[in-house]
């Protein structure tokens, strides 16, 4: 993913499951963004594909929760 310790991956991930319902590391396997639940798909530029690996976050909800 993105290079976290083990403790703060459990964090996000037990986080996670409580809002979406799944943890990050689940949703990160299936290629599946948390946020929208839909199929992760391509990335405009770097700093959106660094972005995903932070967050799980499709190109659209990036674009939704960062513009």
């Amino acid at each position: 993913m993105s290079g976290r310790s083990p403790e703060m991956q459990k964090f996000i991930d037990n986080m996670t499951k409580e809002i979406y319902g799944k943890t990050l590391t689940e949703f990160t396997s299936e290629n599946i963004c948390p946020c929208c639940k839909k199929v992760v798909g391509e990335f405009r530029d770097k700093i959106s594909k660094d972005e995903n690996a932070i967050t799980g976050m499709c190109q659209q909800c990036q674009d939704e929760t960062f513009n």
